[in-house]
């Protein structure tokens, strides 16, 4: 009887103790699942604040990135050559010409008069005072006056010729006209002499000038040199 009861008891007694032993296995998982749930949640808030902090490394590395991209850098000069003065060129002497020699020269009364054959002559003088001394002309032309009244002679000479009008029934001197390159004037001027040679001796004084015709002028009294192709062709020594 006491051997059935204790069978019954001790079976008992082993549930419980099974039942004791599982409850604390069931606690034991539950304190468990609890830290890992804690972990877990620890551990994906580390990973959250990780995420969180990288981006803004990796924004402050763009940043600096950025920046060094966009500092200007420093680039080394570009060495060019440095301008040359250039240097003038040589100059060659100027050819004189007829404007640059005339601030030499100089006209005035006492160039109207030239020497012929040892005669000195000038405008506005009595004939006879040089007739006999020059001889006889080759040829003597009378033509009406233009300039008085009555006909005036023209006595012809080598190279030269000399026009009168007739006062007080002699004859005066009124024109020179001088056609040889033998005849020079006081200043060395004669056919054949050059443009410049005129301007030179006799300056930019002049009257009138034109490509064929200079005139220099003293009172009522003029020197007219006429000119061909820049060259003297005949000079003039003319009174009105």
């Amino acid at each position: 009887m006491r051997k059935k009861i204790c069978l019954p008891v001790v079976f008992v007694l082993l549930l419980t103790l099974l039942f004791s032993f599982a409850s604390c296995q069931k606690d034991a998982a539950d304190d468990g699942a609890t830290t890992t749930e804690a972990g877990t949640t620890e551990t994906v808030q580390e990973i959250l604040t990780a995420e969180t902090d990288e981006p803004s490394a990796s924004v402050s590395e763009t940043e600096s990135e950025t920046a060094s991209q966009t500092e200007p850098s420093e680039t080394e000069p570009v060495e060019t050559d440095a301008p040359t003065e250039s240097e003038p060129a040589a100059q060659q002497p100027e050819a004189p010409s007829a404007d640059n020699n005339a601030s030499s020269g100089s006209f005035s009364g006492a160039d109207m008069s030239i020497s012929i054959s040892g005669v000195r002559m000038s405008p506005n003088s009595n004939w006879a005072s040089y007739s006999s001394a020059l001889g006889e002309p080759s040829g003597v032309t009378q033509a009406p006056s233009c300039h008085f009244d009555g006909m005036d002679n023209i006595y012809e000479y080598s190279g030269f010729s000399v026009y009168t009008y007739r006062n007080g029934g002699e004859d005066y001197v009124y024109n020179i006209e001088i056609t040889s390159s033998s005849i020079a004037t006081d200043k060395g001027i004669h056919v054949g002499s050059s443009e410049a040679d005129v301007l030179a001796a006799y300056g930019d004084g002049y009257a009138n000038r034109s490509d064929s015709l200079i005139e220099y002028r003293s009172g009522a009294q003029s020197m007219y040199i006429s000119l061909s192709g820049g060259t003297v062709s005949m000079i003039e020594l003319y009174s009105e």
